[in-house]
This record gives C-alpha cells, structure tokens and sequence, in this order.
C-alpha cells in the first residue's frame, strides 16, 4: 500500500517533486550539522570546546558521571519525567476513552480543539499560572517538584490523547456494542476489550510524553525547587558559565537517549498499527 502510495504521488508531481526533495535535503543537512559538530567534540582528549577535537577520549563521559553536579539533575530529571509522562497517559487516555463513548458530532470536534490546545500556548504562561497557584495553596508545595511535574503533565496530555485517540478511531465500536449486549458491563467492557487493542498506542504514547518531559526546560527554569535541578537547568547554567567539553558529552547522551527513546516509541507504534490492520483484515 505504502509503495503504491509513494508511486502514484511521484507520478502526480512530476518534476515539480525535485524542489520538494531538495528542500527537504537541505533541511535535513541543516539539522544534522550542529549535531555533527557536538558529538565528536564530546570526544576531544584536550580540556578545551574546539573543533575539530585533539584526539580521542571518553573522560568527559566518565566525568559527567563522577561529578554531583550532573548525576543529580539527571536523577531529578528521571524523577519527575517519570511521574509527569505516567500522569499524562493516565488523563490522555481516559480522556480519549471518554470522549469516544460521550461525545459525538460538534460538541466532539470542540472538545478535540481544547484538549490540544496546550501545543499552542507558550510554555512560560503555564510556568507563570502555576506558580502564582502553588504560592495560594499551603505552604511548602510550591518548594517541591509537584508544581513541574502538573506543568509537564499538562504540556504531554495532547501528546498521548492524540495517540490514543488515533488508535481508538481504528477500533470497530461494534465490539463494545457486542459486548455489551450479552451482559458485560463498562469496566469488563474496557479492561477485557477497549485498553488490550489500544495498549501498544498507550505506551508509545507515554514514550513520547517521557521523552518530551525529559528534554523540557523552560517550565524547569521557572517551577524547579532551589535545592533540586533538573537536566536541562544544569546544562542552561554551565553554557552561561563556562564552555567545557563536559556539556557536549551531555549533550550527545541526551540526543543519543532521545532517538532511543522515540524509535522505539515510533516501533511500537508501528507494530500496533499493523497488528490492529492485520486484525481488521
């Protein structure tokens, strides 16, 4: 199917596909090069940022994780990524459940518009309305790591609705209507039938939501505790205070991490999309 598509798409453009490709390539070089320039610094044997690099070494690796400075923001990152991107799947996907059972029509295609619109809002008024929350509410819970871990929930909940909800439009409703009138009630209905078909867009959801979180900085700046630092903060004040070959080995295990994080992710979304066609078939 896929190759049929691309056939009949080459056919249609014609020659007007090269521009196409050649922006395309372009923005692919343009993408690559910073990354091309990073990775083998974080390498480099001398004690300077330069490139091209003096020699090979893996010390800037094994000092990130001898130093406090970096496995603690590391941990702190894992933390609250972790707690973040589950709370997000678990609201994304109770969200899309709902609304497939719900809501239909316009209402629906409303709805839809609100639960993605935090893509669209920047990230600092949420940072700012939180805040302002959390100094309302007992004292100390502004002081922890709860005020980021909503906010980051908050920006990754129309990741992992999107996702589920994709997977759930692919989903025959007919099977629920079917369980449904020989006695199974909502819950069997949604542990038995719905989350199994739908488990695979779950979790690739909460990868996506993870590794978002993990990256983030900006809501970190301005909702991180004083006494706890997250990745991206530490990586923000060593950039602003020095240049060491430390921050491109960082730099290099995050990215590294990320394409890890997401082609699996985008596996098991695969995996899932062609289990469910295979099962519809």
């Amino acid at each position: 199917m896929g190759t049929m598509m691309d056939r009949e798409l080459r056919d249609g453009l014609g020659l007007a596909r090269i521009p196409f490709l050649v922006l395309g390539v372009v923005l692919g070089l343009f993408m690559l090069v910073p990354l091309a320039i990073v990775v083998p610094t974080s390498w480099t044997a001398g004690q300077l940022l330069e490139f091209p690099p003096k020699g090979f070494s893996l010390q800037w690796y094994r000092a990130v994780f001898d130093d406090d400075t970096w496995t603690g923001p590391i941990m702190v990152s894992l933390r609250v990524s972790l707690f973040a991107s589950l709370l997000s799947t678990v609201m994304g996907t109770a969200t899309a459940l709902g609304m497939r059972r719900l809501m239909q029509g316009r209402t629906s295609r409303v709805m839809r518009s609100l639960f993605i619109m935090p893509l669209a809002i920047p990230y600092v008024s949420y940072a700012l309305g939180i805040y302002h929350l959390f100094l309302k509410l007992p004292s100390g819970l502004a002081d922890t790591t709860l005020p980021l871990i909503l906010a980051q929930a908050t920006i990754t909940f129309p990741l992992v609705y999107v996702v589920v909800a994709g997977a759930l439009a692919n989903v025959d409703p007919r099977l629920s209507s079917a369980a449904s009138t020989m006695g199974a009630r909502w819950p069997t209905i949604l542990w038995r039938i719905e989350l199994p078909l739908i488990k695979t867009a779950i979790i690739g959801g909460w990868v996506f939501a993870f590794a978002t979180c993990f990256d983030e900085a900006t809501l970190a700046i301005f909702l991180s505790p004083v006494d706890q630092t997250t990745l991206a903060q530490q990586l923000y004040r060593e950039a602003s205070e020095s240049i060491a070959p430390t921050l491109s080995a960082v730099s290099t295990m995050i990215t590294m991490l990320a394409i890890l994080v997401l082609g699996i992710g985008s596996l098991i979304m695969g995996r899932g999309t062609a289990a469910r066609r295979g099962g519809n078939a």
